[in-house]
């Protein structure tokens, strides 16, 4: 009775005897291991797929990181922008209404050009201008002095999932706008204003 056939000192089991059966030498890596006897090697299509798998982890992370790129890039979501006007209604109609009892906001007419949300709505920028533009350091003292009464008015009278924290700037695009106007109208800028026209007229007849 045969017990098995032995190729390079091994054992075969006795349901291969008289059986060729060649065996794989230790140096042979073309091959996984057997169990218990080394690290498991994924095989040709486990390892594509898992490739497969990688390639498309990464496009995702390439294409989410794209798309927050950009969306920093871009402006205000509209959802931003209707929060910031609703807060700009309810900031301006307290004070409009004098519900602030402070002497300086009492005898302040102040504005409220424009207010400006964060992208999660937890911050609003709100941009203020006195009349005539003047006391505008009086009147960002008295602001922030009853910012937090003014915060509570406005998550009562907006509806928001978390009342946002506010904090005031004083909207300087008038004295820019001015500023620039000035320029314009200086001698000096009119007189080049005036020669280039001149220059393109004259070339225009030629």
């Amino acid at each position: 009775l045969a017990l098995g056939v032995f190729t390079e000192e091994r054992a075969c089991p006795p349901f291969f005897a008289g059986h060729a059966v060649s065996v794989s030498s230790p140096a042979d890596d073309s091959l996984a291991s057997p169990p218990g006897s080394g690290p498991w090697r994924p095989t040709g299509s486990a390892e594509r797929s898992r490739r497969r798998f990688e390639s498309r982890a990464t496009g995702k992370k390439i294409m989410a990181k794209h798309h927050h790129n950009r969306d920093q890039g871009a402006g205000p979501s509209q959802r931003a922008l209707r929060a910031g006007e609703l807060i700009r209604h309810a900031i301006a109609e307290i004070l409009q209404r004098g519900d602030v009892h402070d002497p300086v906001l009492e005898t302040h007419l102040i504005t409220v050009p424009e207010v400006r949300m964060s992208p999660d709505l937890r911050l609003a920028t709100i941009y203020v201008m006195p009349l005539g533009g003047s006391d505008e350091k009086e009147v960002l003292a008295a602001l922030e002095r009853n910012r937090r009464f003014l915060r509570g008015e406005i998550a009562h009278r907006v509806n928001l999932k978390f009342a946002p924290d506010i904090r005031f700037r004083i909207d300087d695009r008038f004295a820019e706008a001015a500023r620039i106007d000035g320029l314009l109208r200086s001698p000096a800028v009119k007189r080049d204003l005036d020669g280039d026209a001149t220059d393109n007229k004259t070339s225009d007849d030629e």
